[in-house]
This record gives structure tokens, C-alpha cells and sequence, in this order.
């Protein structure tokens, strides 16, 4: 950032151009141009389940020190992740990450004895930490975060877009009857 934020359209467009560039940085490039195997798609989606649980417990904290009208606009995001629709047939990400891992062969407990990897640990010890920050600070933390997963926002989609691209190329191996496990699993969803 070389020259100063002036107004905060500038800032907002300073933070997208930030959130764009990630995606050119080399552990961006290394993530997405991994060749995707079965056994990495189970990996990645147990981590991606912790992963989620980390941002209800953030978005948490940010809540609890946010000002009442803040709260409401976190609640109003939160709830479909962390409770669901039960009226519509969705369920929280949680529960959602557990049946996507079912697509490539995982079980419930599969998630339950497989253990943080090491540096989503640090990462996710971080994000609470600055969770816990005076709230401006705290909500910029996390709302970066969701920034970088706009397809709104993002230039070639989103984070779990191009994670899901990746993704379908497991799928499309017949040998892995994945295809199926995952019609049938938005058949259940909904």
C-alpha cells in the first residue's frame, strides 16, 4: 500500500485488491494447483471442518464485544452457519462439512480422531486471538476472511469455488463412485 487511504470507498477498494492479490501469492498457487487425490480430498475436507468450527467460535468473540446493532448483523450471518435452515432442509457447515467428507469415503468418525494439522492450529489459535481485539479490529479480522471467499468480490471465484473445481476432478473418477455419493447427498440436502 504506497500511497495513503483517503476516504473509505478507497479503503474498501485497497482491501479488495489485497483479498485479489492473495490469490497470486506462491502458498495460494501451491494450494490450488495441487493434483487432488481422494486421500487428499478426505484430508482436506476434515480440515475444513475444523476450519469452520474456528470461524463460528471467531465470529463468537467478535459478537460478544460488538456494539448491539453489530450484533445483529453477525447473528444475521452466522445463524445459517452455525444452525442451519431446518425449515428449508439446511443444515449448519459443520454437519455440511461431515456429509461432503462422506462423498469421498470419510465417516463421522473419521472427523472425530483425526487431529488439527499443526499450522491450521496456529492459524486458528491466531484467529481467536485477534477475535479478541477491541471489536473494529476484531470484525476486520474476520470479515477479511469472508472477503476472500466472495465470488462478489474475488476476479475467477471465490476460495471455495476454485477449491471446488478442484475437487470435481475427484469426483469425475469413476472408480470412486463419488459422483453418485454426492447426487445423493444434494438429493438429501435439498
Amino acid at each position: 500500500m504506497n500511497k495513503p487511504i483517503e476516504n473509505i470507498e478507497s479503503l474498501w477498494q485497497e482491501l479488495v485488491r489485497l483479498c485479489n492479490a492473495q490469490y497470486g501469492s506462491d502458498p495460494f498457487r501451491r494450494l490450488l494447483g495441487t493434483k487432488i487425490t481422494n486421500e487428499r480430498a478426505q484430508h482436506y475436507s476434515i480440515q475444513m471442518a475444523y476450519y469452520v468450527q474456528n470461524r463460528r467460535d471467531a465470529w463468537g468473540f467478535v459478537q460478544g464485544s460488538a456494539p448491539l446493532d453489530i450484533k445483529k448483523l453477525i447473528w444475521q450471518h452466522e445463524e445459517d452457519e452455525l444452525i442451519g435452515q431446518k425449515a428449508q432442509g439446511k443444515v449448519d457447515h459443520i454437519t455440511l462439512a461431515i456429509k461432503e467428507g462422506e462423498v469421498f469415503g470419510l465417516t463421522a468418525e473419521a472427523f472425530e480422531r483425526t487431529a488439527r494439522l499443526e499450522g491450521g492450529e496456529v492459524c486458528f489459535s491466531a484467529w481467536i486471538r485477534l477475535a479478541q481485539r477491541p471489536w473494529l479490529e476484531a470484525i476486520g479480522g474476520s470479515t477479511i476472511l469472508e472477503m476472500r471467499n466472495s465470488g462478489e468480490l474475488i476476479q475467477g471465484g471465490s476460495l471455495s469455488y476454485r477449491v471446488g473445481a478442484l475437487l470435481e476432478r475427484v469426483l469425475d473418477d469413476p472408480s470412486l463412485n463419488t459422483r453418485e455419493r454426492l447426487l445423493g447427498l444434494a438429493r438429501e440436502l435439498g
